[in-house]
């Protein structure tokens, strides 16, 4: 059966699991009742209410080795080659049968394991945004605020360097990573008068060249900074 090709994997760990945890269930009553046997004698429906929760246990147990084989990262549960029939059930079977034997251990083990494991995760998280929230704190008091753009300067001894060059160079050249239209708009015009449009165009036209990337700030005003790479 487990060498034809067209079995469903999945009905097969399901079925592993239904057989171990029934199997493991009676292993667990017979545990259990030798227990009680040696101290007093238990009457016919006690019998009967351990027999039917040992069974209940195992099986619940043995359906949830899935979830602790995900919080320890194995790889049991992988699909084995097609029409292959691979060790790994028989782990898996053993870790069923393990898990049913041991019902009541095993499910709050695991049941600490997860509480733990969601516990890591919310601190994580806490610390992700932490460190997100700094980043921003930095990059906002490395960002040029909007400023005035009438000053305007004229400088004839200027070096002829391009539009482009000169934009470039107004953002290396300062403090700031990221850069207003104005602030930069106010260094160009120290040298020759230049309009704040014309500058505002010339910088979209670099980003779309990829040269420039921008960032909006809290107030909504569009940041410009040398794009890396």
């Amino acid at each position: 059966m487990f060498c034809n090709s067209s079995y469903n994997h999945y009905t097969i760990l399901f079925l592993i699991m239904l057989f171990s945890g029934l199997l493991g269930g009676f292993a667990n009553w017979v545990i259990l009742s030798d227990e009680k046997n040696a101290s007093n004698e238990q009457s016919n429906n006690r019998g009967k209410i351990i027999w039917k929760k040992s069974l209940i246990l195992g099986i619940t147990a043995s359906f949830m080795v899935p979830l602790f084989l995900t919080t320890i990262s194995s790889e049991l549960l992988n699909k084995p080659l097609e029409g292959t029939f691979n060790k790994s059930y028989l782990v898996f079977a053993g870790f069923c049968l393990l898990a049913a034997v041991l019902s009541k251990q095993f499910i709050e083990s695991l049941y600490q394991k997860v509480m733990k494991a969601e516990a890591r995760a919310k601190e994580a998280e806490d610390i992700a945004n932490k460190a997100k929230d700094k980043i921003e704190a930095v990059e906002n008091n490395f960002s040029e605020p909007e400023t005035d753009a009438n000053q305007q300067v004229l400088d004839n001894n200027r070096a002829e360097n391009t539009i482009e060059d000169r934009i470039i160079e107004a953002i290396r050249n300062v403090k700031y990573l990221y850069r207003s239209t104005s602030g930069i708009t106010n260094d160009l015009s120290k040298h020759q008068p230049i309009p704040k449009e014309e500058v505002r165009m010339i910088l979209n036209q670099m980003v779309g060249q990829g040269r420039l990337q921008t960032k909006v700030n809290e107030k909504g005003t569009v940041l410009y900074a040398i794009k890396n790479g």
